[in-house]
């Protein structure tokens, strides 16, 4: 099943096994590998391979844009959001029972492993080829993932309304592949916005991005009479300056 997610067929069964093996004292005591070697192969070649593609890319972009793209791909988030989509979690827990998995630090670690093991089983032309198809390809996405909405949304709420948005961030459910957060975006007891994602992190992320998409929704809800005396008094010295 995950060979089919991935698009490839590992000649090797051995190398897949180990990219599927997780530290722990099971391993130990059978002497079994792990992934840390292939994890720490997967990470180079995955550098390699984005660097060398952004840099034919933008050939007139400069070291710090070109950082911040390459992160932006290979971010531990980036590489726990792909692991989810391939199901690895699930996987995971059907192979590693009596573990308590560290939820992304374990679904990333497995993506760059996989990519490691395919490294040594084919070389690097089926790494480029598996690395462009599952995350290159979706490099806007990516990029949208990595803009600061929270940040955004909480610049915007005080300069509309004087004061920060609060986050209303609980668990909601668990999923075939882990759980599910739900976040509520308000400012002055207002709702503006929810989101939800696999982490707190990510369902404050997506409350904040559909508050900026629903502006012209909950902008007229913050009607002058909700405005804090901080903003008025903040915009009567803006005038006077």
């Amino acid at each position: 099943m995950l060979e089919q997610r991935l698009g490839i067929v590992y000649r090797d069964r051995r190398l897949l096994h180990e990219a599927m093996t997780l530290e722990g004292p099971h391993e130990a005591l059978r002497g079994t590998p792990d992934n840390e070697r292939l994890e720490f192969l997967g990470d180079a070649v995955l550098g390699m391979v984005v660097a060398e593609y952004l840099y034919r890319l933008f050939p007139g972009e400069k070291e710090g844009p070109l950082t911040r793209r390459r992160m932006a791909v290979v971010s531990g988030e980036t590489l726990d959001h792909l692991a989810r989509q391939l199901g690895l979690q699930s996987l995971l827990k059907a192979l590693h029972a009596p573990r308590i998995l560290r939820q992304d630090a374990d679904r990333g670690s497995v993506v760059e492993a996989l990519i490691g093991a395919l490294y040594l089983d084919q070389g690097m032309e089926a790494c480029r080829e598996l690395i462009e198809r599952l995350l290159l390809s979706r490099m806007d996405e990516l990029f949208e993932r990595r803009r600061d909405f929270k940040s955004e949304v909480n610049n915007l709420l005080q300069e509309l309304a004087g004061n920060p948005p609060t986050f209303d961030t609980q668990f909601n459910r668990r999923t075939h592949d882990g759980q599910e957060f739900i976040s509520k975006l308000s400012v002055r007891n207002v709702l503006i916005a929810e989101g939800i994602g696999a982490t707190k992190r990510e369902a404050e992320y997506a409350a904040s991005k559909a508050a900026l998409g629903t502006r012209s929704e909950w902008e007229p809800k913050l009607a002058p009479g909700t405005r804090s005396a901080f903003a008025t008094i903040g915009e009567a010295l803006k005038k006077s300056r």
